[in-house]
Protein backbone atom coordinates (compact mmCIF):
# COMPACT_ATOMS: atom_id res chain seq x y z
CA UNK A 1 0.00 0.00 0.00
CA UNK A 2 1.27 3.46 -0.74
CA UNK A 3 0.08 7.01 -0.99
CA UNK A 4 0.17 8.83 -4.29
CA UNK A 5 0.37 12.60 -4.09
CA UNK A 6 1.73 13.47 -7.52
CA UNK A 7 2.45 12.03 -10.95
CA UNK A 8 4.52 8.83 -11.16
CA UNK A 9 8.26 9.59 -11.14
CA UNK A 10 10.36 6.46 -11.81
CA UNK A 11 13.48 7.93 -10.19
CA UNK A 12 11.66 7.86 -6.83
CA UNK A 13 10.44 4.26 -7.20
CA UNK A 14 12.17 1.87 -4.81
CA UNK A 15 11.49 -1.09 -2.58
CA UNK A 16 12.81 -4.09 -0.73
CA UNK A 17 12.34 -7.73 -1.66
CA UNK A 18 9.14 -9.12 -0.16
CA UNK A 19 10.81 -12.22 1.28
CA UNK A 20 13.95 -10.61 2.71
CA UNK A 21 15.18 -12.92 5.51
CA UNK A 22 16.37 -9.93 7.57
CA UNK A 23 12.80 -8.65 7.85
CA UNK A 24 11.68 -12.14 8.83
CA UNK A 25 7.98 -12.14 7.89
CA UNK A 26 6.52 -15.64 8.05
CA UNK A 27 4.34 -15.44 4.93
CA UNK A 28 1.49 -18.00 5.02
CA UNK A 29 1.98 -19.21 1.45
CA UNK A 30 4.64 -21.11 -0.46
CA UNK A 31 7.11 -18.92 -2.33
CA UNK A 32 6.40 -20.95 -5.49
CA UNK A 33 2.77 -19.73 -5.40
CA UNK A 34 3.70 -16.02 -5.35
CA UNK A 35 3.23 -14.08 -8.60
CA UNK A 36 5.51 -11.04 -8.90
CA UNK A 37 6.44 -8.62 -11.63
CA UNK A 38 10.02 -8.70 -12.90
CA UNK A 39 10.56 -5.36 -11.14
CA UNK A 40 9.45 -6.79 -7.78
CA UNK A 41 11.51 -9.97 -8.26
CA UNK A 42 14.65 -7.88 -8.78
CA UNK A 43 14.27 -5.63 -5.70
CA UNK A 44 17.25 -5.70 -3.32
CA UNK A 45 17.42 -7.26 0.12
CA UNK A 46 17.14 -4.83 3.03
CA UNK A 47 20.92 -4.94 3.62
CA UNK A 48 21.52 -3.88 0.01
CA UNK A 49 18.86 -1.17 -0.12
CA UNK A 50 20.27 2.31 -0.80
CA UNK A 51 17.95 4.50 1.25
CA UNK A 52 17.29 8.05 0.09
CA UNK A 53 16.80 9.05 3.75
CA UNK A 54 19.45 9.93 6.30
CA UNK A 55 19.41 8.42 9.78
CA UNK A 56 21.99 9.02 12.48
CA UNK A 57 20.89 6.10 14.67
CA UNK A 58 19.09 8.09 17.38
CA UNK A 59 15.44 7.88 18.32
CA UNK A 60 13.02 9.39 15.85
CA UNK A 61 11.06 12.40 17.10
CA UNK A 62 7.47 13.14 16.27
CA UNK A 63 6.99 16.59 14.80
CA UNK A 64 3.66 18.03 15.89
CA UNK A 65 2.00 20.59 13.68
Amino acid sequence: MYKVSDFYFPDCDAGVRWNCPTIGIDWPLPEADVTLSEKDRSLPLLADFASPFSYEGGPLRLIQR
